[in-house]
């Protein structure tokens, strides 16, 4: 088989370093995550290094491998590089938009996550909160994979009146003549606040926005149930704690 060269765009994800000076990139765009190795691309001098900053989005030229299996970096153009800046929080929410769209897709996959994390790196450049931004797409991913929580009526017994609770056990909203002692009484605002992100279509990404404080109490939360389901533990999540 001939080596081609192939075009790709997409935003950057994950720089793993591999040897010396060069890393493996994982990317992601509207086919899924794609995956391609950056000779050199951690030297100062590179220059792919600006086009390969995580959250970048980025124009890549591939070179296929002689069996096909395997991408190479030839050359790269940045189209919209992501902001930095120093503040924990965003560099806390900046690790959490990579790493959920990384483990919760498979290399190839992953194509249902992409319209609202797209979404969510506009509105994110326009100025939008980023942890609202965190929250609502991480309840996308959720609703994805299946699990979406039940924020329509009592999970346990399908009534709409009298929602008090939560339960990440069952899954979903409880009213008061369900709970019990084990029931998470979160409060009316943040009960609010999950039913708008497990409900919101992906037209409507940047209408609603939350406190800093709001957003991370519950990306807490649902971190800690998608860990009881999938069995995924979030590293940037300790770095979001610290940040309010």
């Amino acid at each position: 088989m001939r080596k081609e060269l192939i075009e790709k765009q997409g935003y950057v994800l994950r720089l793993s370093p591999y040897k010396e000076t060069d890393a493996m990139v994982t990317a992601f765009n509207e086919g899924g995550l794609f995956s391609f190795l950056a000779r050199g691309v951690r030297k100062m001098t590179s220059k792919n290094a600006a086009s390969c900053q995580v959250l970048s989005l980025s124009r890549f030229s591939l070179l296929t491998s002689a069996d096909g299996r395997s991408l190479t970096l030839s050359e790269s153009e940045p189209i919209s590089p992501m902001p930095q800046k120093e503040e924990l929080s965003w560099l806390g929410a900046l690790s959490f938009l990579a790493e959920v769209s990384v483990r919760f897709s498979e290399e190839g996959g992953g194509a249902e996550h992409y319209p609202v994390f797209a979404k969510a790196m506009d509105a994110i450049r326009n100025g939008y909160p980023i942890l609202s931004a965190c929250l609502l797409y991480f309840a996308s991913i959720l609703n994805n994979l299946g699990y979406g929580l039940q924020v329509d009526g009592c999970v346990l017994c399908g009534k709409k009146e009298g929602i008090i609770g939560i339960s990440y056990e069952e899954g979903g909203f409880v009213c008061e003549d369900c709970a019990d002692e084990l029931t998470e009484r979160p409060g009316a605002r943040d009960l609010k606040i999950l039913r708008y992100a497990f409900r919101y279509k992906v037209e409507d990404f940047g209408r609603v926005a939350f406190e800093d404080k709001e957003s991370v109490r519950l990306l807490v939360q649902l971190a800690r149930y998608a860990e009881n389901c999938t069995g995924v533990r979030l590293k940037s999540l300790a770095l979001l704690e610290k940040s309010v």
